[in-house]
């Protein structure tokens, strides 16, 4: 019996589960600590905790643990403590990251996920049977369907809420609402709150895929439609990465980390934070596009291709450097050659569209690329081939933004372990270039993952992963598995948990309440000029203008938001249409909704 005990105390007090143990004391009181004291990590509430009774605490769980460690001897406990109290600490710190700027929100989880990866590293050494198990196939599919639910369910609520809590602006959600009334009504996405006139959406950007929803718009004819339908979309992009991860032969247990990693991606979840965009197919349709060329179905192929290419005019370029890198790996090549020379012509002829009857192509997004802008697109073209100096300045240089361009860089990378550079094949290197398209505009929406600007590049970005990946030998591949999946677990709730967490919140709800109460005065068929926050809740009506931009005494009602972080701008905008226009107050809550109308109508 003494022998008994003496091994059990050798075995439990050997140097890495003493360590372990003692690591696990401290994240379990800096875990309750962060709990009782919100704001624990300033100097002066460390004031408020005596010193004698924190170590009285750490010691006590350090017993505690010694204790269990020895009654069962057969189980590494110890990891076990260290990884609960990881997480407990790790869920009190992310409540102090909730309002802030996304550059710290971005270090902050990749500091935990550097963190998580040697706790998950260390745990998985001593409890390898635990995490040893190939799930079967069964569990396989129904974990997919739950990842495809996770990002369905969050983005759904988050979005809607946005929409319901008045807090979605015209730009560019409005314009969207109107387009599809109108797609519905017409058949055409006409809208007049985009350009201050009435105008196609398509002369902006050519997007028939969009027509891809009407049917559904006309069985349900909502703005929330369109939320909820950007949100199946990019949910939808699990299912092909599913059969890209078995056509690479990947083990069971490595696609369903493929599969946790996808729903957690926080680029793919955040990108939806401002409302409905047609960027949103890009994701699926680019998925399906690589999951045809793995497979080698042609026909499928060319279909995605073609969907892809109807996204935008500017989807042109994925279709190119995905042909390239078809021809570089020496298969299709033929379709390869023939979906760029598509891609290419359908670009001319998009360009062709906007430049005579539309807005022009947008090429103010690459502006610091221009030297001549008579030049046009074909301008950085130019700078590329004459001054890849500035070119690759360009690269890294942020803009005044929430974000610098090497955190999203890591909000990309870090939460897919890298494995988009890990190979060694250069030709790689061409799925990875999509993400200089976000990095080289000079807009800094486009590198905020906030915005719609990532959908296309995570498509690429998640299969080249796979297909390093199903290339790596084990232990590199172990590696870089527990590095994704933990900094994943990191990233999603630090990144994208507070806009679930704002979404469920009960603020704004009331104000919500009254405000549809007060809209629902205004005539459905009269002609209104509206504040940013409340146009896509006016947009049944032919004739709508948002309030900034317009500058005609020309519609009905002017409805203003007066909401008090609105209503300062809101009253220098009643000023004007009263003095100018003649415009005189038709009915007033304070602190809610002014509406103005024109008594001379």
């Amino acid at each position: 019996m003494k022998d008994k005990i003496i091994n059990r105390l050798r075995l439990s007090f050997e140097g890495g589960r003493t360590v372990c143990r003692v690591l696990a004391s401290f994240c379990i009181f800096w875990g309750i600590m962060l709990f009782i004291y919100p704001n624990y990590t300033y100097l002066w509430s460390a004031q408020f905790v005596p010193l004698a009774r924190s170590v009285a605490f750490v010691v006590l769980s350090f017993v505690v643990l010694s204790a269990v460690s020895c009654l069962l001897s057969g189980i590494h406990t110890d990891s076990y403590a260290l990884l609960l109290g990881a997480v407990l600490m790790f869920v009190n710190l992310t409540k102090m990251y909730i309002g802030a700027t996304m550059t710290d929100r971005v270090l902050f989880s990749a500091v935990l996920a550097i963190a998580g990866f040697f706790v998950f590293s260390y745990f998985i050494s001593k409890n390898e049977k635990v995490v040893s198990i190939e799930p079967k196939r069964g569990i396989l599919i129904a974990a997919v369907f739950a990842a495809f639910l996770l990002v369905f369910t969050a983005v759904s609520i988050v979005t809607c809420m946005r929409y319901v809590k008045y807090w979605s602006p015209n730009f560019d959600f409005g314009i969207f609402c109107q387009s599809f009334r109108n797609m519905k009504k017409y058949g055409l996405p006409l809208n007049t709150s985009e350009r201050d006139r009435i105008i196609s959406h398509f002369g902006v950007h050519v997007s028939p895929v969009l027509y891809l929803l009407l049917p559904i718009y006309f069985i349900f004819p909502s703005p929330l439609t369109l939320q909820i339908s950007q949100a199946f979309l990019i949910a939808s992009g699990v299912f092909p990465l599913y059969f890209i991860c078995k056509k690479r032969k990947i083990s069971s247990r490595a696609t369903l980390i493929f599969t946790v990693i996808y729903a957690l991606y926080p680029v793919i979840s955040c990108g939806t934070n401002y409302d409905f965009h047609e960027n949103c197919f890009l994701l699926p349709l680019l998925l399906c596009a690589f999951c045809a060329y793995e497979y080698g179905k042609v026909i499928p192929f060319y279909i995605f291709t073609m969907l892809t290419l109807t996204v935008k005019e500017d989807a042109f370029i994925y279709i190119i450097l995905f042909a390239l890198y078809m021809i570089s790996e020496k298969k299709m090549r033929l379709h390869a050659l023939i979906a760029s020379a598509v891609s290419t012509v359908y670009f001319v002829f998009c360009v062709y569209m906007l430049k005579n009857y539309g807005e022009g192509v947008m090429s103010g997004r690459f502006s610091n690329l221009i030297y001549n802008a008579d030049d046009g697109l074909a301008g950085v073209l130019k700078t590329f081939i004459n001054n890849p100096g500035y070119v690759i300045a360009e690269l890294m240089k942020s803009g005044n933004s929430g974000i610098t361009k090497a955190a999203y860089c890591l909000l990309l990378f870090l939460p897919l372990g890298f494995l988009p550079f890990i190979t060694k094949k250069p030709n790689r290197l061409l799925l990875v270039a999509p993400v200089a398209i976000n990095l080289l505009g000079s807009s800094i929406y486009q590198y905020d993952p906030g915005f719609q600007y990532g959908f296309g590049i995570s498509a690429f970005l998640f299969y080249v992963s796979i297909v390093n990946f199903s290339e790596l030998d084990g232990k590199v591949r172990n590696s870089l598995a527990v590095l994704a999946i933990s900094a994943s677990l990191c990233a999603y709730p630090v990144i994208y948990g507070p806009y679930i967490t704002n979404a469920l919140s009960s603020s704004g709800r009331a104000t919500a309440k009254e405000l549809d109460r007060i809209l629902d005065t205004v005539p459905e068929d009269a002609s209104v000029t509206a504040s940013t926050f409340l146009l896509p809740h006016l947009c049944d009506r032919d004739t709508l203008y948002e309030a900034a931009y317009h500058k005609d005494g020309d519609t009905d009602y002017i409805v203003l938001d007066m909401r008090p972080y609105y209503a300062e701008e809101s009253e220098k905008i009643m000023r004007y249409f009263m003095e100018n226009f003649g415009y005189e107050i038709y009915a007033e809550y304070p602190e809610y909704v002014t509406i103005l109308t024109d008594t001379g109508k």
